[in-house]
């Protein structure tokens, strides 16, 4: 666990401390937290031995810019040079192991955290272009129903929402020719959690969501596309309603409520 979370976050071990102190801080407590209680003042420790970084952060000790050259000539992994040395052998950087999203979705007991880290993860750029942000999506909508409780699923949702701006970002589009743009991915895998829970939590969710002013662009294309679809089988909507994500009268209202929330 520790070694893929250590190889696919280098700018937490190793490097100069960016973001804030304080949120580096909270993510390395938040990653031992999902340790056994017996382990995690000897992780913690083994840590800031092998990262004199964390230990300048989590014990606020000062950090000598020349024991970087130290480190190299002496090939520690705490060497920014020397650290992708340790790591030839794992994962590609376009996947993100079970044990990450395990841990990833772990955090959805606290609505903040798990925002925190969606927004870093907008911040690991991976080689073709793209973000884990993305990854992270993508390999989210294929996770099953048992991978999140339901009643974590509007927090999840609404997170979602919140970095939806940071992943529709034309830095964080995939370049594959034949890859979804990331519109697509998030809207698929917001529709596929909204689907877990009844109608009227998705309507109200929706209708909070709208009202805060969130992910505007994502909101408009996917009441486009519901009116789109309710249009086709408005004779027969009895037959095909409970498909729906939610039903006309409510989409009526999701639709002039997002007019009403633009025109401010």
């Amino acid at each position: 666990m520790l070694y893929s979370i250590i190889h696919q976050n280098p700018h937490i071990f190793v490097g100069e401390a960016n973001p804030s102190r304080d949120e580096l801080k909270n993510i390395l407590n938040t990653w031992i937290a999902q340790l056994r209680d017996e382990d995690k003042q000897p992780v913690k420790n083994l840590l800031m031995h092998l990262f004199p970084k964390l230990k300048s952060i989590l014990v606020k000790t000062y950090l000598d810019k020349k024991e970087e050259l130290q480190w190299r000539d002496q090939l520690r992994v705490c060497s920014l040079e020397m650290f992708p040395v340790y790591f030839r052998l794992s994962l590609s950087a376009g996947e993100l192991s079970n044990i990450q999203i395990k841990i990833i979705l772990g955090l959805v007991e606290d609505a903040d955290n798990f925002r925190t880290y969606l927004i870093e993860l907008t911040k690991q750029k991976l080689p073709g272009g793209t973000t884990q942000a993305r990854v992270f999506v993508e390999q989210l909508e294929n996770s099953t129903k048992q991978d999140i409780p339901v009643n974590y699923i509007p927090s999840v949702v609404e997170a979602l929402l919140d970095v939806s701006e940071q992943l529709l970002s034309p830095d964080n589009e995939s370049k594959g020719i034949l890859d979804f743009g990331n519109e697509v991915i998030i809207r698929r895998c917001i529709s596929q959690l909204l689907r877990q829970i009844d109608e009227t939590s998705r309507f109200e969710l929706l209708k909070k969501v709208i009202i805060q002013g969130k992910a505007l662009p994502i909101i408009n294309h996917e009441i486009a596309s519901l009116k789109e679809q309710q249009s086709q089988y408005d004779a027969d909507k009895y037959n095909y309603e409970q498909e729906w994500l939610v039903n006309a009268q409510h989409l009526k209202e999701l639709e002039e409520l997002t007019e009403e929330v633009e025109g401010r």
